[in-house]
């Protein structure tokens, strides 16, 4: 066995569920239990094969590996345990065959944190780990047990370890979780120092390769918010005058909704049909997709409604020769699901000609033959295709308004013009864009602030919405659920900028925009300064 596929089968190892979602059938019911001996023996093993790696693509990849599978904090089994099941309801629906197995393993794993508390821990990690504790429970209540004893046992069994874990994280005042609820208690009580400020620029090196040191992640993304905040209010005062609505972002983006708006099983029917005509425009102006292509839209299961409240997609199988997506579009009543032509059309140029298409370009090695390292499911990815679907939004926005000044015959245009106005769609589009532009920038900036123990995230929100003039409840929403993982957060902003920097140097020089996106969205998921190496020498 050579050094690669001992990277490999030291991945299957520590995460296989990762491993099983992505097509890896032994590793069905297998859970990493992380006990002393476990992580001795797999950190032993990691500094072997880092000794050992033959390049720096294998060596940053065990380092990930090595960081993602050490790095603790209470939320963390908790919070992989909720996903990981997500995605065997995923692929398998709700009573997938070997969900006992891996129930049993997740109640070690928690059984074996329960021991692990430090002495301080700050309000901010105990209300994510309640927050964990409450999704999984609730999951857990979403898988069919009827008829097997064997499988309602480990489900009693991991519900009752759950909540006497989130008991011994209790935080008072906090019940549901929200911002109405969470924000007060982070206002009295929270901290600067959340225990991260040491581990926080090896997470960024090690974890996402990030080649920006935290302090240029924060200067890149405070300037890029500097630059878009007067397109977006610009955006937001001439749609108000249209709408009859406050001159304030949040509400013109309310009223955009409710102007134009879908409900329902209408949802599902408006997404079917735009994907018919949109992805031979993205196809043709964009980026080339795979010819067996395969994202199927379904309507979200009723076991999944409460972790998907509008769309959302997974990709599965991309170790096999079969690789293939789900979107997920919710039209259930019981969530109340409305939504604009502007924000479906976002998110399905977002999940899928961003996401889905990277996946699985990158899953066949359409336009360039990815090593199986660098299709193995790591944080390395995370900068890769959240840089590649953020940076989509702004080049399909290009490309459909310079179709429609064209004046040519376009069936997306078409196809849009039939429930919405094509100049207010293109308005709309653009404050959607825009206002996620924003959104992403605040998001990378709050990273730094809060992991480096410049602000606390009561302080942050604070200086945000002074900022930005948005809400501190917009803020929060879309910045305390990255709190959970240190790193993340700027993927979008850094590798989408990153990406959007090289294809314009490679079109100026009379590169072809869509074979560049082509070979972008093909090469997989090495190292981030390997993959933008690799794209200016294209």
């Amino acid at each position: 066995m050579n050094i690669e596929e001992k990277i490999v089968d030291l991945w299957m190892w520590v995460d296989p569920i990762s491993a099983y979602t992505q097509g890896v059938e032994e590793c069905a019911g297998k859970v990493f239990v992380h006990s002393d001996e476990n992580l001795r023996y797999f950190e032993k093993k990691a500094d072997e094969y880092i000794g050992n790696a033959e390049d720096f693509v294998q060596e940053k990849v065990l380092r990930c590996i090595k960081l993602s599978t050490l790095f603790w904090e209470p939320q963390q089994t908790v919070s992989s345990a909720l996903w990981g099941i997500f995605s065997y309801l995923v692929k398998e629906g709700a009573r997938p065959k070997s969900m006992p197995q891996l129930l049993g393993g997740i109640a070690k794993n928690v059984e074996i944190d329960m021991e692990m508390k430090p002495e301080h821990v700050p309000v901010e990690i105990k209300i994510i780990v309640n927050n964990a504790c409450r999704g999984l429970i609730d999951i857990l209540n979403a898988i069919d047990a009827t008829g097997d004893k064997n499988l309602e046992r480990t489900l009693e069994n991991l519900r009752s370890t759950c909540t006497k874990y989130m008991k011994i994280y209790s935080v008072k005042g906090l019940k549901k979780g929200g911002f109405d609820e969470i924000f007060p208690i982070l206002e009295a009580e929270g901290e600067r120092d959340i225990g991260r400020k040491n581990i926080y620029p090896h997470i960024l090196v090690d974890m996402f390769d990030y080649p920006e040191s935290y302090t240029e992640i924060e200067d890149k993304s405070l300037g890029w918010l500097n630059e878009e905040l007067p397109h977006l209010n610009k955006l937001a005062s001439e749609i108000s005058g249209m709408l009859g609505c406050e001159d304030r972002v949040e509400s013109v983006a309310e009223g955009m909704r409710k102007d134009v708006v879908l409900r329902g099983k209408e949802i599902l029917g408006f997404v079917t049909k735009m994907r018919e005509v949109i992805m031979p425009f993205v196809n043709e102006k964009i980026v080339k997709i795979w010819e067996g292509y395969d994202t199927r839209v379904i309507e979200t299961p009723d076991y999944l409604l409460n972790f998907i409240p509008t769309a959302a997609m997974t990709p599965l199988n991309m170790l096999t020769d079969a690789p293939f997506n789900i979107f997920f579009v919710t039209t259930s009543e019981r969530m109340s699901p409305s939504a604009s032509p502007a924000d479906l059309i976002l998110t399905l140029v977002h999940e899928e000609y961003g996401h889905c298409v990277n996946f699985t370009n990158s899953a066949v090695g359409f336009a360039h033959k990815p090593r199986k390292i660098e299709i193995i499911d790591t944080n390395l990815n995370r900068p890769i295709t959240e840089g590649i679907a953020f940076h989509r939004e702004e080049e399909f926005l290009s490309k459909i308004r310079e179709a429609h000044e064209s004046g040519k015959k376009n069936k997306v245009l078409e196809a849009i013009g039939r429930v919405i106005d094509i100049e207010k769609f293109l308005l709309y589009e653009d404050l959607m864009v825009s206002m996620w532009k924003v959104i992403r920038y605040l998001r990378a900036i709050g990273d730094v602030r809060v992991n480096m123990h410049k602000q606390s995230v009561a302080e942050y929100v604070e200086w945000a919405s002074k900022k930005t003039g948005l809400s501190k409840k917009i803020i929060f929403d879309q910045f305390f659920i990255f709190v959970e993982m240190p790193g993340y957060a700027p993927c979008y902003s850094m590798g989408g900028k990153s990406i959007a920097e090289i294809q314009n140097k490679k079109v100026n020089e009379g590169r072809d925009l869509v074979e560049f996106n082509t070979f972008a969205s093909s090469r997989g998921f090495p190292p981030r300064t390997v993959y933008e190496r690799d794209l200016m020498n294209w």
